[in-house]
């Protein structure tokens, strides 16, 4: 699993995020292959996008760019790492799925 975030001044928000689910993860400057475990997190000049790949799972989302902090809106930090929270929780193992040896 390797972390990749491009297109921010800091990923910051989103690379912790990230490690709450994958510890190890090492965060690259290349994007990952194609059909390698990864988590990409993208601002985009229209938009924001995240996707994360794991074991042939995958999910993406997308959003527009937020409304600027200063016009009530939040951070483009803080949205994308929401929209790859949203990523996470999808191909996450459930707890359950997990043994304990």
């Amino acid at each position: 699993m390797n972390i990749y975030i491009t297109g921010l001044g800091s990923g910051y928000e989103v690379e912790h995020l990230v490690r709450l689910f994958y510890p190890m993860a090492p965060l690259t400057l290349t994007p990952p292959e194609d059909g390698a475990d990864c988590v990409w997190a993208e601002k985009r000049p229209d938009k924001l996008w995240a996707m994360v790949r794991q074991g042939g799972k995958s999910q993406t989302a997308e959003a527009p760019l937020p409304i600027p902090v200063e016009e009530g809106g939040e951070t483009p930090e803080f949205a994308l790492a929401s929209l790859t929270y949203d990523c996470l929780l999808y191909t996450s193992p459930s707890p359950r799925d997990r043994s304990l040896s």
